[in-house]
């Protein structure tokens, strides 16, 4: 057993002197990056699709984009007639949609009844079935997870 604990350790130690190798000696890509000045970076980074740009023209960029969305702003507060419309329309739809909410909410909250017959020696996994199909509750085997969470499947009687 010793044996074959120290070939497993020496086969690790082997393969993390040969990554560390590969890493230093063949991995010229990482290295390459690490010695090159800013124009050279920059034309590195724009090889790859990116925009190197100075501090003072990313304030410029920030100030101009503020004034745009200002200017879009100002131009969208000169609303016409017909957006005005359109916008009335939209409220009472969306006043609509909320009294069809309220009757649906209505319908949720009224009280259903249901005779349920247990027969002895029925399962509470059965009855749950039961409920489900008549409406009572959403999901039986939520509900058998409850009644066996809190141990009340067993306690279940006629």
């Amino acid at each position: 057993m010793k044996h074959y604990i120290r070939s497993f350790a020496l086969g690790l130690l082997l393969s993390g002197v040969i990554m560390v190798g590969v890493y230093y000696f063949f991995d010229d890509s990482v290295n390459a990056d690490k010695n090159l000045d800013v124009d050279e970076m920059k034309q590195v980074m724009a090889d790859k699709g990116y925009r190197v740009v100075s501090e003072k023209e990313y304030i410029d960029l920030t100030v101009k984009k503020e004034q745009n969305e200002q200017k879009a702003s100002n131009n969208t507060a000169a609303i016409t007639d017909t957006s005005k419309q359109q916008e009335e329309d939209k409220a009472n739809d969306e006043k609509s949609n909320k009294d069809d909410d309220k009757k649906k909410d209505a319908e949720k909250d009224e009280v259903k009844e249901y005779t349920l017959h247990i027969q002895s020696g029925m399962p509470a996994s059965e009855i749950g079935d039961m409920l489900q199909e008549n409406g009572i509750i959403k999901d039986a085997d939520k509900f058998n997870q409850y009644l066996e969470k809190k141990n009340y499947s067993p306690r279940v009687q006629l």
